[in-house]
């Protein structure tokens, strides 16, 4: 019974040991590299909604009926679309790649090819993202002279 013991030990170290020497295949490789670039682009993104917070405030008080008014408004209303945009970016990515610590764990390659494929879609709405927050902040900017 001992010698069983032992013997089930050992197995059991030796295949824990093989399949951490496991390494990743090329589709898992991409779709890692997909996601790392999305998120890149989120990253840089992320920071700046502080920035939008400051310069809605900005151009809060300066919002009345006169023309120029009527300008602060326009650039806090496309700095609050930008900042939806990105939240509502946000929250569906999260729904579609939830958080895991092995996001491919028990996935095929045909579904990690898939899922790679979805990433790329991710990565022109992010891009498309950056560009809403990076044109709302640089218009209220200069509405406001900054």
């Amino acid at each position: 019974m001992k010698i069983l013991k032992t013997i089930l030990l050992s197995l059991t170290i030796v295949l824990t040991f093989a399949s951490c020497d496991k390494k990743p295949s090329k589709e898992a490789i991409k779709f890692n590299n997909a996601f790392k670039d999305v998120m890149a682009v989120h990253d840089d993104v992320m920071p700046k909604m502080n920035e939008m917070g400051k310069l809605s405030a900005d151009l809060k008080a300066k919002v009345d009926t006169t023309a120029a008014g009527r300008t602060y408004q326009k650039a806090l209303d496309s700095l609050g679309k930008a900042h939806t945009v990105m939240m509502k970016w946000m929250e569906d990515f999260s729904n579609k790649f939830p958080y895991a610590e092995d996001r491919l764990k028990g996935k095929s390659t045909e579904e990690i090819l898939k899922e790679t494929d979805a990433l790329k879609n991710e990565k022109t709405t992010i891009d498309a993202v950056r560009n809403s927050v990076n044109g709302s902040i640089n218009n209220a900017k200069t509405v406001l002279d900054k």
